[in-house]
């Protein structure tokens, strides 16, 4: 049997957690670390969880929330 990967985005509850509550809060500060994205980016990068993800934009979303790759995406085995 082959197993199907997935993923888990933890965004926005590391958002909260921060005190963080409106994607807007995101856009400059991402932008201060070279992550240029626009607010609608932002907005789907927080609701949904991304099908592509550059290493920059992780890297500062990292650095703004004060955690690591692990915190925001949690690997699991999908089952069907």
């Amino acid at each position: 049997m082959i197993k199907k990967m997935g993923y888990q985005w933890h965004l926005r509850q590391i958002m909260a957690t921060r005190q963080m509550f409106q994607t807007t809060d995101l856009v400059g500060p991402l932008a201060e670390r070279g992550a240029t994205l626009s607010r609608e980016q932002v907005f789907r990068l927080v609701t949904q969880p991304p099908q592509r993800l550059s290493t920059d934009t992780l890297a500062a979303l990292c650095e703004i929330l004060g955690c690591q790759p692990g915190d925001l995406i949690e690997v699991r085995v999908v089952t069907r």
